[in-house]
């Protein structure tokens, strides 16, 4: 409810004060000096309140832009690269769409064909499905952040989905699943280009983390005595702290290494560092996982014939192996750091193929000797 307090006369006139609390518990006041524009004010306020809507008239005025400000302030457990990659996609192709208008007045077929200007990159060329969704995600998360300020009152970037790579007419992504002795080759490259090369290479094959969460993994998050990685979630949605069992080949290549590390003492220290400024080992820095990629590992993958193998694929080769060797979809899922089964079940499909060919081949082995045992054993005389 509004309510009108009539307040001390001053030089402008008596006052008229309209007090009200907000939808999220937040107190307001406007002061008037005119009665009738109290009044109304209040009126307005008590149908917004009701409505559930922003009872603040500014609201309605405030710009995409604006709100995108906002929305980034928020962002303060978000690395600076991270927020600067958000702001340069919002700068480049989100404001130029919209970033003037007020929030409210844009709609879902605006952003339809917001999504349908994203099909093609400046230059013309088909852009990637994966591209445009970079590009939605933070203009997803300015509508959410608009809607939860009260700002508007349906999210319109609900309606419209990101498209799906056939509806471009692309291929869907489909990662590369390598073979051990490819693994053994490319690990052996990168130890030419890294004191830490083979290593990071096998780390990756065996455990499937995410290159971000492997920039992110201290020493302390590694349990040898029982071969197991405490996955640290990143700043990403996508990425969420879980356990990872790891194999005892793992652990022949990994122990030494902590062993010889550093700063082996400190459980908070990096599991793999970088190099300072010039290029030389530094403990106290950060594993790069891009600089690695860009200088160590394509120049290696290059050399032993795989020029498009990426960091990426040896997270895929993790689940893959993981399933022809038996283990549950449930369980590399999770490994993995899914948040959905299905996705895995997609990202997977030829290895379950191949698995459900042989379980059915299992079952039809079990099922002919059963069959053969029953007709050698003599049947059962009925009584009575």
């Amino acid at each position: 409810m509004a309510h009108v307090r009539q307040g001390k006369p001053t030089s402008k006139g008596t006052p008229w004060d309209v007090a009200w609390t907000d939808a999220d518990g937040r107190k307001r006041q406007k002061r008037f000096y005119d009665k009738d524009k109290a009044y109304k004010e209040a009126g307005r306020i008590e149908d917004a309140l009701r409505r559930g809507e922003n009872t603040d008239p500014r609201a309605g005025r405030i710009t995409f832009k604006a709100v995108a400000e906002d929305w980034l302030a928020t962002r303060a457990k978000a690395r600076p690269p991270t927020r600067a990659k958000y702001w340069a996609l919002l700068q480049n192709h989100a404001f130029p769409a919209f970033g003037s208008r007020r929030v409210a007045s844009i709609t879902a077929a605006d952003i339809g064909r917001f999504v349908d200007s994203l099909y093609k990159t400046n230059k013309g060329t088909p852009r990637a499905a994966a591209g445009i969704e970079r590009i939605m995600y933070p203009v997803r998360a300015v509508f959410a952040y608009a809607l939860d300020e009260g700002y508007i009152l349906r999210n319109p970037a609900r309606a419209v989905p990101n498209p799906e790579p056939e509806t471009l007419g692309q291929e869907p992504f489909e990662g590369t699943a390598l073979m051990p002795q490819q693994v053994s080759a490319l690990a052996a490259e990168c130890a030419r280009g890294h004191e830490a090369g083979e290593l990071v290479v096998w780390f990756l094959a065996l455990t499937g983390v995410r290159a971000g969460e492997l920039a992110a993994t201290a020493i302390g998050d590694v349990n040898v005595l029982h071969n197991f990685l405490n996955v640290p979630g990143t700043k990403t949605k996508r990425s969420r702290g879980r356990r990872v069992d790891y194999s005892a080949a793992l652990g022949d290549r990994l122990n030494p290494y902590l062993a010889a590390h550093p700063r082996a003492g400190d459980p908070s220290a990096p599991l793999f560092y970088g190099r300072d400024n010039n290029a030389r080992p530094d403990p106290s820095r950060r594993f790069d996982p891009g600089t690695f990629y860009r200088r160590v590992f394509k120049p290696a993958a290059v050399r032993i014939g795989l020029p498009k193998v990426r960091l990426h694929d040896l997270r895929h080769t993790a689940g893959s192996w993981w399933l022809e060797a038996g283990v549950s979809l449930e369980t590399v899922s999770a490994r993995l750091g899914h948040a959905d089964i299905n996705f895995t079940r997609r990202i997977y499909t030829k290895q379950l193929h191949t698995r459900a060919e042989e379980d059915a081949r299992r079952l039809d082995e079990w099922v002919t000797a059963q069959l053969r045992s029953a007709r050698s054993v003599a049947p059962l005389r009925r009584t009575g």
